[in-house]
């Protein structure tokens, strides 16, 4: 009988697979909300992916003065690349984990600049809008099927480099699901706008 902490790999323990597909998350994400991804690194016990966001909390109210629709497109892709990590690791079977540690910490700190310009009902929507954005992306069998195969691959190098999520997409014929995730994305944040458009 396969150990308890071999569920997802045989040779490559439960917490170092969802390691890797955590910060995989985070990168794929990042790629796919058109941010600059530059890179991941496992250690032993935590890991790190380094992204260039477009818009930082504090300058949310600024840049929403200026343009809502681009605040709202910022706001609805940042949340989804920073739950993504959580949300495609597994355990018992069950993807969708809850926010923790820094993923956790950086939610708060969007939500403390955002409520003062949407209110509470519109942080609520927007953060609803970009969850939603990401399980559609997630039911994806392709999808589903790269965390699959490259979380071992990553786990056992340790890296990925800027130019990974290229190379994923055309080894697993990611083609339609990223569309579709893209599609997706723009259809979330197009209404996030829309209902917080007159917030002020």
């Amino acid at each position: 009988m396969r150990s308890s902490e071999y569920e997802l790999h045989p040779i490559i323990t439960n917490d170092k697979i969802n390691l890797s597909r955590h910060e995989l998350g985070h990168f794929w994400m990042a790629h796919l909300c058109g941010f600059e991804a530059h890179g991941l690194a496992l250690s032993q016990d935590h890991g790190g992916c380094t992204i260039s966001y477009p818009l930082e909390a504090a300058d949310f109210s600024a840049i929403y003065a200026e343009s809502p629709l681009r605040a709202a497109g910022w706001l609805v892709r940042t949340l989804a690349v920073i739950r993504a990590g959580c949300y495609v690791e597994i355990v018992g079977d069950q993807v969708g984990q809850e926010l923790r540690g820094q993923d956790l910490d950086d939610t708060a700190r969007w939500r403390e600049h955002v409520v003062g310009v949407y209110g509470v009902d519109g942080w609520t929507k927007a953060y609803a809008a970009s969850y939603q954005a990401l399980q559609s992306w997630y039911r994806h069998a392709q999808v589903k099927r790269v965390f699959r195969e490259c979380a071992p691959a990553v786990a056992r190098q340790q890296t990925m480099s800027r130019y990974g999520p290229t190379a994923l997409k055309l080894r697993y014929d990611l083609i339609p699901a990223y569309r579709t995730g893209k599609t997706r994305m723009a259809a979330s944040y197009s209404s996030v706008t829309s209902d917080n458009a007159n917030s002020r």
